[in-house]
């Protein structure tokens, strides 16, 4: 339609029928201005929507939250016969980031608009993405999005408990394992990932070398375990104290 309103037409097919030598019927259709539409992954998302799905692209997944981010796709149609404009674009939430210039959409054509989920913490992370246009009705269009932050985090356990060991502690104790007596000696640790994602593990080290350190993994996936063995062999005589470091992508207990 090339104006707004009910626009109806006569169609005709001229032919050699006999007694139907003009066949003619009626069509009618109606235009809209402008009138805005948002799709993902080519369905509809109405405005006001509260539908988290994969098919509309508002379901992000899972992400790491100390190095992931996930974006989607959406178009926004312009399917009225006069232009219309976006004003703005935005995100309620810090989680779902919206980069999106005022722009203006011809008649009949589409735009499309990038969402990336960045989670700042690790967990369900919800948000409402509004775009706001000229439309006569729908001048404020909203829809909400989803996605999960995930996170990896250490624990160190050892002795026969086994007991956990807190990052950072300089208690030494038969209980957790970490007091070696007074002869050469191989400990293991259990390193866990009670966390969503994988734990990265880059180095384990010592800082004597009295105590010689190996771990069997250096990716552990959530829920699950690494041994860190530890040998020790004094090569003095006395007491022999030493710091195991653990470097990994725990976001608040690296090392």
């Amino acid at each position: 339609p090339t104006t707004t309103g009910t626009r109806t037409a006569t169609i005709s097919l001229s032919n050699n029928d006999a007694n139907e030598g003009t066949y003619t019927f009626r069509v009618s259709g109606t235009a809209t201005d402008r009138e805005i539409n948002v799709r993902g992954n080519a369905v509809n998302i109405t405005s006001g929507s509260t539908t988290i799905n994969v098919d509309r692209n508002t379901d992000f997944g899972s992400t790491d939250v100390t190095t992931g981010s996930v974006t989607n796709n959406f178009t926004i149609e312009n399917t009225g016969v006069n232009s219309l404009s976006i004003t703005a674009v935005s995100s309620n939430s810090g989680d779902f980031i919206v980069s999106f210039p005022a722009t203006t959409i011809p008649a009949y054509s589409s735009v499309t608009l990038p969402v990336t989920f960045n989670p700042t913490v690790a967990g369900t992370r919800n948000g409402i993405i509004t775009i706001n246009n000229n439309d006569s009705n729908e001048g404020t269009y909203t829809f909400a999005v989803r996605g999960i932050g995930t996170e990896q985090e250490i624990n160190v356990q050892g002795g026969s408990g086994p007991s956990n060991i807190a990052s950072g502690t300089t208690s030494v104790s038969v209980a957790t394992g970490t007091n070696f007596g007074s002869s050469a000696v191989t400990r293991t640790f259990t390193v866990q990932n009670t966390g969503t994602s994988n734990l990265n593990i880059s180095s384990v080290s010592s800082t004597l070398a009295d105590y010689v350190v190996s771990i069997s993994s250096n990716i552990v996936a959530p829920g699950s375990t690494a041994t860190l063995t530890i040998v020790f062999t004094p090569n003095v005589v006395g007491t022999r104290a030493a710091t195991i470091t653990i470097v990994s992508n725990d976001a608040d207990e690296s090392n």
